[in-house]
């Protein structure tokens, strides 16, 4: 289900081609933790726990998020 911020922002669960569109308006990674972040994206999964959230303007995608389980704190 989407959540609408505005007339323009809605947030939405990540969709199958959100990585290309994405790539077309951000620049190459900056640095390697960057590009880990980037290779979080996808979609939802279970074990281990991963959700993605996209942002969209007018139906175009412009940022993403993910929350993960971590492995290192797996009661939090």
């Amino acid at each position: 289900m989407a959540e609408r911020l505005s007339e323009k922002f809605e947030i939405r669960p990540w969709q199958e081609g959100d990585d290309l569109a994405l790539l077309e308006i951000w620049n190459s990674a900056r640095n390697e933790v960057e590009e880990r972040q980037r290779g979080l994206f996808g979609p939802d999964t279970d074990a281990p726990f991963s959700r993605t959230l996209v942002v969209t303007v007018s139906g175009v995608p412009v940022a993403a998020g993910t929350v993960v389980a971590s492995l290192l704190h797996p009661t939090r």
